[in-house]
């Protein structure tokens, strides 16, 4: 189940909890509706925002190369085929 973070009526990224094992992993998930440089500068506040308060590393799995690029533009990199962003 994914659960909503960071939203608005031109985007929601969320993050869902994915059990390996005995470990749990958070991976997000972006959908963008709207996008513009209004939308982009305003994303990257709300992320920052959030990434302050909550440190826990974050996942992410392109399936996409400019979904990849997308996501390293917020501070993930890549470990293989997953993401990665750390505090």
């Amino acid at each position: 189940m994914d659960i909503p973070i960071i939203y608005s009526d031109k985007y929601v990224i969320s993050l869902e909890v994915i059990l390996r094992g005995k470990k749990a992993a958070q991976f997000i998930h972006a959908d963008v509706t709207d996008w513009s440089k209004e939308t982009y500068k305003e994303l990257k506040q709300k992320w920052a925002e959030f990434r302050a308060i909550h440190r826990d590393t974050i996942y992410a799995y392109p399936q996409e190369a400019k979904t990849a690029k997308f996501a390293e533009k917020f501070g993930f990199t890549p470990i293989g085929d997953i993401m990665r962003h750390k505090v």
